[in-house]
Formats: C-alpha cells, sequence, structure tokens
C-alpha cells in the first residue's frame, strides 16, 4: 500500500473536490481513497471525550482535593 499525502483548505460549505495526479508507479483499476482529518483541525459538534483531558488542570477545583470537592457537590443534592 502506497501513501499520498496533500494538504486541503475546507471552504465554508464543507464541499471538496479532489484532482490528484497519482504517480506513474500506481496501477490503473479500483482504488481505496481514505480521507484523514487531523485532530487538531477537528471542530466537531460532538467533540470525544478525550477531547476534555486537562481542561481543568487550571481550575480552582483541579487545586483542591479531588474527594472533598466530590463530597461538597454531593451535599448540594440533599
Amino acid at each position: 500500500m502506497e501513501k499520498i499525502r496533500t494538504q486541503i483548505e475546507v471552504p465554508e460549505d464543507h464541499r471538496i473536490l479532489l484532482n490528484l495526479t497519482l504517480p506513474d508507479e500506481v496501477p490503473t483499476g479500483p482504488a481505496e481513497v481514505t480521507l484523514t482529518i487531523s485532530s487538531g483541525a477537528r471542530t466537531s459538534a460532538n467533540p470525544d471525550l478525550m477531547s476534555f483531558a486537562g481542561s481543568l488542570s487550571g481550575s480552582v477545583l483541579a487545586r483542591r482535593n479531588s474527594v472533598a470537592v466530590q463530597r461538597e457537590l454531593r451535599d448540594e443534592w440533599d
């Protein structure tokens, strides 16, 4: 398998047309094309859980005892 990489700019309408010139070594006939969106470019309305990892590191809550914070939050429910 051979990988061919190119950079593109995604327009406002989120539609792209690919017109690639492949090297002569690429055989003619059926082929599979894969589009990979880099994680740094991801701007999904539904981000995955790992996108939140470390997001509270600068928070006041992160500097406190996590068990104490949980107990305070649970006490609010009563």
